[in-house]
């Protein structure tokens, strides 16, 4: 029994992720994200954020001022919104992530209520 109700499970949520998948939203973004990876000037860019954002992270470990290196962050994260691209990408990754957050506050009731 305790094995068809995983399966049971385990196949609504594929059922879900393939739903996602199958959206407009979903390929609209993928779409995106691939001419966005073979645009040089976003990925560069995008390389240098992530590389600030830990070297951030890590100042902020050690109690190190990090304001010469968020200037730069900010720097860059600006010259990536100026990007048409770019900017479309992460209003669709927005979408698809408050989508995300969505089903799973819907699942999380459901199981509250249920359980309680």
């Amino acid at each position: 029994m305790e094995k068809f109700v995983n399966n049971s499970i385990l196949e609504k949520v594929n059922e879900m992720v393939n739903m996602i998948k199958n959206s407009n939203e979903y390929r609209d973004y993928m779409f995106l994200y691939e001419k966005m990876r073979k645009n040089q000037k976003i990925s560069d860019l995008i390389e240098k954020v992530k590389i600030l954002q830990k070297e951030i992270v890590r100042k902020e470990s050690l109690q190190q001022s990090t304001t010469d290196l968020e200037k730069s962050y900010q720097s860059y994260l600006d010259q990536l919104n100026t990007i048409p691209l770019y900017v479309e990408f992460v209003e669709k990754q927005e979408k698809l992530n408050d989508t995300y957050q969505t089903i799973k506050r819907e699942i999380d009731r459901y199981f509250d209520q249920l359980l309680n």
